[in-house]
């Protein structure tokens, strides 16, 4: 068979399942070519195929001489089928693999054709938003091909976007399909099942109203340890007003579109980063130093949205394809409970030690989390800008409970170093979507605050710093870490040479932050070119 292009991460997975058939007219009960014409239409077929890919609309207009010849060769309606499909001609594909299902769904078990058909009707049914029908259908297929995963994925995506998230999880715990991919998407589903529970709690639910459910999970599934574990948080919260109430988890009912080529986690950086090579030792610093923070849940306070997956991400691609040494010595990471008021102050120090020792050095500060604007005078304006750490209590966040940007400021403009770097995915206005919710009018920086800086990155100097729910990161960190990885070497007109700048990444973000939904105003301070990862080999 030829195998057309993939599509998305699982169709990676499964190339098969959109491969064009290259055998044409097999064994099938009840066909036979009576005219002849069907063996002239396989050989049409066949060039058809063989040119889909490089001459497109030659390919396709072949395969549909073919189909006009003899649809009723269950191999070349199939390919027409797919040929529509991969035209996005969507109702057109479906029309030929529906009428071509009723007659390969009572062929043999075994036979190749007919699980193919089943399989991408399934799938096509899920795209074009009927998701009962593609439940239906994957759960019939399943029984006669039991552990198909191809089959799984579509029931799961089905599933999913109906809400029925306990019906999916007991259907994987059961099952135990083989491999890696269901046991991701039983994580997945256990991670819902626990963010409907705390949906409830945060509508103001009492916890009784709750338990039944929570106990239900952990008696039918012991050895499920999320369960247990949001018994003892939500028990936690319960009684303490100032206990961890974990961040919104976006849910597929709700954020998932209604159709499409959708997949579950397809903008994940994860997979990505961990695939890529780390680069030569040689190619590295000696002298560049970075202080990573991010955080997701605070202690007192409405968290922030994936800061401890965006900081691990951004450490991940500045040490793999970066300039920075993977220790230490050279890069510190702290993420959640480690991100301390006092930890981020002495690792703040130790990068301005760094900086007096080494006057040519690369230094880098980047924070993923809650901010918040110091507000003083009559009529009020701002003053300074707060990062948070876990620790802080919303009723008493100053600069002394906080790390002030003027305090960053200050330490870092003594430092002879001019490739110092700042990167900060937070706002700083103080209300609504930032996560502080702070009494009186809202006062927000000028981009006059940041004037005395050299290379600040901002995700937003006036409004919020958007998230990507699907990638599971802010938006500001996640564009910025595709452009390190590549995608903006050569931004803005600059030459290609192989490295990405901040400025480039930087460039590349902001274009894609302006058609974010709401838009986020990006802001770099200045110019930044200090060249911070690798994206090819030499030249």
């Amino acid at each position: 068979m030829i195998c057309s292009r993939p599509i998305g991460r699982f169709r990676r997975v499964y190339l098969w399942l959109f491969c064009f058939v290259g055998v044409f007219g097999s064994a099938v009960p009840g066909f036979a070519d009576k005219s002849g014409l069907c063996g002239v239409a396989r050989e049409i077929a066949t060039q058809g195929v063989a040119r889909f890919d490089t001459q497109h609309n030659l390919g396709l207009a072949a395969i549909r001489r073919a189909y006009d010849l003899c649809g009723s060769d269950p191999g070349i309606a199939f390919n027409m089928g797919l040929a529509w499909y991969l035209d996005k001609q969507l109702p057109k594909a479906r029309e030929i693999w529906e009428t071509l299902y009723k007659t390969t769904r009572d062929f043999p078990v075994t036979d190749p054709l007919a699980l193919k058909v089943l399989t991408n009707l399934a799938w096509l049914r899920f795209e074009m938003g009927d998701d009962e029908e593609a439940h239906l259908l994957a759960f019939a297929g399943l029984r006669q091909h039991p552990g198909h995963l191809a089959l799984a994925h579509t029931k799961f995506m089905a599933l999913m976007r109906m809400a029925r998230y306990l019906e999916a999880y007991d259907w994987l715990t059961r099952d135990k399909l083989p491999g890696s991919l269901p046991l991701e998407w039983k994580n997945q589903t256990a991670e819902y099942m626990v963010e409907n529970l705390w949906r409830e709690f945060r509508s103001g639910k009492h916890l009784s109203s709750i338990k039944n459910a929570v106990d239900f999970y952990i008696k039918e599934y012991p050895e499920e340890p999320i369960f247990i574990r949001a018994k003892e948080q939500l028990l936690v919260a319960e009684v303490d007003p100032k206990g961890e109430i974990p961040p919104i988890v976006a849910l597929p009912d709700s954020s998932w579109p209604k159709s499409g080529n959708i997949d579950d986690r397809v903008l994940e950086l994860d997979p990505l980063l961990a695939s890529q090579p780390t680069l030569e030792p040689w190619k590295k610093r000696e002298d560049a130093f970075a202080v990573v923070v991010g955080i997701a849940r605070y202690r007192n306070i409405e968290s922030r949205h994936y800061g401890d997956r965006d900081a691990a991400n951004m450490a991940s691609v500045l040490t793999r394809r970066g300039i920075f040494l993977a220790d230490p010595e050279h890069v510190r990471v702290r993420l959640d409970g480690q991100a301390t008021q006092e930890t981020i102050l002495q690792d703040i120090e130790w990068l301005a030690s760094k900086g007096r020792i080494h006057p040519n050095a690369v230094l880098l500060f980047y924070f993923s989390g809650l901010g918040a604007p110091w507000i003083a005078n009559d009529p009020p304006e701002f003053v300074d800008g707060l990062l948070l750490p876990v620790q802080v209590d919303g009723l008493k966040i100053t600069p002394q409970t906080a790390i002030s940007l003027n305090f960053l400021k200050g330490l870092l403009s003594d430092l002879p170093d001019r490739e110092i770097i700042v990167i900060l995915d937070t706002c700083f206005h103080g209300q609504g979507h930032c996560g502080t919710r702070l009494p009186g009018k809202r006062v927000v920086p000028t981009q006059g605050f940041f004037q005395d800086t050299h290379g600040w990155a901002l995700a937003s100097v006036q409004g919020d710093a958007g998230v990507l729910d699907a990638a599971r990161q802010g938006a500001f960190t996640y564009h910025l870490i595709k452009g390190f990885l590549g995608q903006a070497d050569g931004a803005d007109g600059l030459e290609r040479d192989g490295w990405v700048s901040l400025g480039e990444a930087f460039g590349l973000a902001q274009t894609a932050l302006r058609t974010h939904k709401p838009a986020v105003d990006g802001f770099l301070t200045a110019p930044a070119t200090v060249r911070l990862t690798r994206t090819r080999g030499e030249e």
